[in-house]
């Protein structure tokens, strides 16, 4: 295709020149100039379908690449999923789960319902919700889950979360934030955070499907929330993101179950 990009013209131009030496009067006359145009237009129409399929070879090749790197960012979340299984202290909470089953804990315990119910209708709203039209960014995990599966679990739905650098964050609506302490009783430090949350807000341009397979999420996690709710003050900067606190205005609330969000069609604004 290069080099019609250089023929071309020049056939052009000597399709001219030959032009202006051939007499019109003439019998043969108007049968060469035709005889010229057409093989300028063969040319011309061969050069525009080069172009067409090296343009359509360029789009199948984005294609191919975007659907690369979606197939690697898979891989990696998967490992990193299973590497998050592996780590030091997990056969520490295995024991400590067998200990729970030997008090007489059962899957039958709603906490342990809730989570497998919160799965199956996220595998089930992921299978035929549209794709993320934009990323929601989720704040201010709690630390009583495990932070790196939630993560990948957000992250598989096109989300992200963000991690606090420091407890001077942004300014965000919470209504009352509890925080582990600096020490704790033994004067060993303790990991600062979210203890818990019974609150989750959302922002004004976060879509339906996406607030419940977030709070899916959470459920599956082994987070109770108590209320689903917009900001109280809507701002440009909080449009496309979701916020977790604890409050204790909703302690005595419900817990939002499973079947209450698979019920709802919308959610306030």
């Amino acid at each position: 295709m290069a080099i019609l990009q250089y023929i071309l013209p020049i056939l052009i131009f000597l399709g001219a020149v030959g032009c202006a030496f051939i007499d019109i009067k003439q019998e043969k006359g108007p049968l060469f100039i035709g005889a010229i145009g057409f093989v300028i237009l063969l040319f011309l129409g061969f050069n525009l379908y080069l172009v067409s399929s090296t343009s359509g070879e360029k789009d199948d090749l984005a294609v191919k690449v975007k659907m690369g790197e979606a197939w690697q960012k898979r891989s990696v979340s998967n490992l990193q999923g299973i590497l998050a299984t592996l780590t030091p202290d997990s056969d520490q909470k295995a024991i400590e789960i067998r200990k729970l089953i030997k008090l007489g804990w059962t899957i039958n315990n709603e906490i342990f319902r809730e989570s497998f119910a919160a799965e199956e209708a996220r595998m089930k709203l992921l299978a035929v919700a549209p794709p993320p039209n934009h990323t929601v960014k989720i704040n201010n995990l709690p630390i009583n889950i495990n932070p790196v599966i939630t993560k990948l679990a957000i992250e598989e739905l096109g989300h992200m979360v963000v991690m606090p650098e420091s407890e001077e964050d942004e300014d965000v609506d919470f209504e009352e934030e509890e925080y582990e302490e600096e020490e704790g009783e033994d004067g060993e430090e303790e990991v600062k955070g979210l203890k818990e949350a019974n609150v989750m807000f959302y922002g004004r341009l976060v879509r339906n499907s996406d607030i419940k397979l977030i709070a899916y999420t959470l459920i599956r996690s082994g987070v109770q929330l108590k209320m689903l709710r917009p900001y109280k003050k809507s701002t440009r900067d909080n449009a496309r993101s979701v916020e977790l606190d604890w409050s204790k205005m909703y302690k005595s609330r419900k817990t939002v179950t499973v079947k209450s969000l698979e019920q709802a069609r919308s959610f306030k604004r």
